[in-house]
């Protein structure tokens, strides 16, 4: 039997803000706390050490984000950039932090607004499928407030021995996610026509053109005039209340 689907977008579009960035930033801190207990002068050492990776990391991301503002590099390619940091980060300790970000940092910040979204199409039936170029197993942690029954289409972190390669498998671009959702709506029988799809960035009209039903989601000036000649619905959604903790994070 033919279905309809809402696919969605998730940084910015269910969450207040970018899981990857948070999850990234903890990492950073996790590193000094790391050092804490060590000699004084091993400590210096030893952030020293960690600060200096930050700022290769921050500036390389930098460099990387300026060449794609003028076109020299791809956003896939950027994403697939900013993948290559977490090189030789162990794959188990890494799934722990994940789990220890989502709880304490990450979970909070989905959109009041968007749950009754997501929960109004599964009210009339409709397939929910997350479609993001973030972590799928970072993703996935969100089944537990939004509802298991929804599927995540995402990056695959490769991993060698136990350890994280810095490379992923999976969508990298809204082009990619386009075809993702092409793919899986053969599979499961889905019409797209008289589907959903909802993200917040320019990057994604080729997956938001997939759906009958496109909607737009606190888009930037971009977007917004591109939804407007195609008619396309925008949504404007509120954050979610934040404590000063969760506000240092932006």
């Amino acid at each position: 039997m033919v279905q309809s689907a809402a696919f969605f977008d998730f940084d910015r579009t269910l969450l207040h803000g970018d899981a990857g960035v948070i999850f990234g930033k903890t990492l950073a801190r996790w590193g000094y706390d790391k050092g804490r207990d060590l000699p004084p002068a091993e400590r210096r050492r030893y952030n020293a050490q960690v600060t200096a990776q930050i700022v290769q990391m921050v500036g390389k991301a930098a460099a990387y984000r300026s060449l794609n503002a003028v076109g020299i590099i791809s956003r896939s390619r950027l994403v697939e950039m900013s993948y290559s940091f977490l090189e030789g980060f162990p794959a188990t300790e890494m799934s722990e932090r994940m789990g220890t970000v989502w709880e304490d940092k990450i979970k909070a910040r989905l959109y009041p607004e968007m749950r009754r979204v997501l929960e109004d199409h599964r009210d009339q039936g409709h397939r929910i499928v997350i479609v993001t170029t973030g972590l799928r197993e970072l993703v996935e942690h969100s089944r537990g407030v939004l509802g298991h029954d929804i599927e995540i289409i995402g990056a695959e972190m490769r991993q060698s021995h136990g350890v994280w390669e810095g490379k992923v498998d999976g969508p990298l671009h809204g082009v990619h996610k386009a075809e993702a959702v092409h793919e899986y709506a053969t599979k499961n029988d889905i019409d797209l026509g008289k589907s959903w799809a909802y993200s917040d960035h320019f990057s994604d009209v080729a997956f938001l053109a997939v759906a009958g039903h496109p909607v737009a989601i606190n888009p930037g000036l971009k977007l917004r005039l591109h939804a407007k000649r195609h008619g396309w619905q925008v949504r404007n959604v509120l954050p979610p209340h934040k404590t000063p903790l969760e506000q240092r994070d932006d």
